[in-house]
């Protein structure tokens, strides 16, 4: 029990905080983690299955790992034509949650044409877990996996799109950008993703624009546009403890870059100088650089708590110079898992991009159940956002580059 509990740091590491420290024990913590998570996500399958969204097809294996699942949600039946495909990964910050968490989405997706995928990954926190590069790893996996299975899929494979919400975003956006030790000859024909996860690095975590409208490093806790969950106001009066603590939780609670010596001792102790940019392997906004990116759409909150909207906003700064298309819908008042698919307006505005691509899908005869499988979803997961607010969708500028489009919320919930 002391190493699935991961107590022992406590004693052995006492100076390095006992909170911190207590956190990272905790969440570290693989027998503990793995059974709170796999009773959450199967409430949450239930919870799903009995509000009335559909089972998925199949579920198949898509590599070695037990953890390498992915179900096909497919409401067309038998189609000659080939399809467009989203394989989609799901939120939870690398250390929970579970592919059925996309059920619904995934449903609205296939009653809306697509061969909708949900893809497991091996969270951080699981036995065969390696950090986010094995999450990476294992999302390429699964693209190549669908792309050899196209045929039998019913799946074009020069259509397949990738979509993820928060640390599944910041996934889909790896497979983008060609990040990762396991990239491929394999591309991707447009992205969307929601909340996304663009960079680990706790100097750029926070970052946002000055006045002149540079970017500037992670500040104080209370420079933050939006207060952070991992660094309230009265956590760090300076920029480098802001960065710190962050460094600190990502690398120690959330194992980015996986566990020390199996677990016995603290990640947290073992993270690289600031600076040193041992994050960049695995964050997506180190490769927005490149040219030839495909389509991507981000849906963001603009006052997300757990993912600045900053970084995603640099994000497609960065892309855009380079020449890549990057569209961005900033949700006003929206909290993290606020606005995006949770709303009617911003599913409209991801089927309006991807006809705007060429990927527009035949709706099948579940059409008019789609947006509701999303509803059911919202439901199961009530109380994890602050607001499920509504907003109005304004006419699309459909820009070379790409356009930054803000969009107010028209009634709460």
């Amino acid at each position: 029990m002391r190493l699935s509990l991961n107590l022992h740091y406590l004693l052995l590491f006492p100076y390095a905080g006992f909170v911190a420290l207590l956190a990272e024990a905790l969440l570290s913590s693989r027998v503990l983690m793995t059974t709170v998570n796999t009773l959450w996500v199967s409430n949450v399958h239930d919870g799903m299955l009995a509000g009335g969204i559909p089972a998925p097809n199949r579920t198949v294996s898509y590599g070695s790992k037990p953890s390498n699942l992915l179900d096909v949600y497919d409401f067309a039946g038998r189609v000659h034509k080939k399809r467009p495909a989203v394989l989609y990964w799901h939120a939870g910050a690398f250390t929970t949650g579970g592919r059925e968490f996309g059920a619904g989405t995934m449903s609205w997706l296939a009653a809306r044409g697509y061969v909708a995928i949900s893809a497991q990954y091996s969270l951080t926190v699981s036995s065969d877990g390696d950090g986010v590069a094995g999450c990476i790893d294992d999302a390429w996996q699964a693209l190549r996996w669908t792309v050899e299975h196209a045929s039998e899929l019913g799946v074009d494979p020069r259509k397949i799109i990738v979509a993820g919400d928060s640390a599944g975003g910041g996934i889909a956006l790896s497979l983008a950008t060609r990040l990762g030790a396991a990239a491929s000859d394999v591309r991707v024909a447009a992205a969307f993703v929601g909340w996304p996860v663009v960079t680990l690095d706790a100097l750029e975590y926070g970052t946002q624009r000055d006045r002149r409208g540079k970017w500037t490093p992670t500040p104080a806790d209370a420079g933050f546009a939006t207060e952070n969950v991992f660094v309230p106001v009265g956590s760090a009066p300076s920029p480098e403890l802001a960065q710190l603590q962050l460094q600190r939780v990502l690398a120690g609670s959330l194992l980015i870059h996986g566990r020390a010596l199996g677990g016995w001792l603290p990640a947290s102790l073992f993270v690289q100088p600031l600076g040193s940019k041992s994050e960049a392997a695995i964050s997506p906004l180190s490769a927005a650089s490149q040219r030839g990116l495909p389509p991507i759409l981000m849906l963001s909150g603009a006052n997300d708590e757990v993912v600045p909207f900053g970084q995603q906003e640099r994000f497609a700064d960065v892309a855009r110079r380079a020449g890549n298309r990057v569209d961005m819908l900033q949700f006003v008042r929206a909290k993290h898992g606020g606005g995006g698919t949770n709303c009617k307006a911003g599913r409209d505005a991801i089927l309006r991009f991807l006809k705007g691509r060429g990927l527009a899908a035949r709706p099948t005869a579940a059409k008019a159940s789609a947006d509701g499988y999303v509803e059911i979803q919202k439901d199961v997961f009530k109380g994890m956002v602050e607001s499920y607010d509504e907003y109005a969708l304004p006419p699309w500028p459909w820009r070379r580059l790409g356009a930054t489009v803000t969009l107010k919320p028209v009634k709460a919930r």
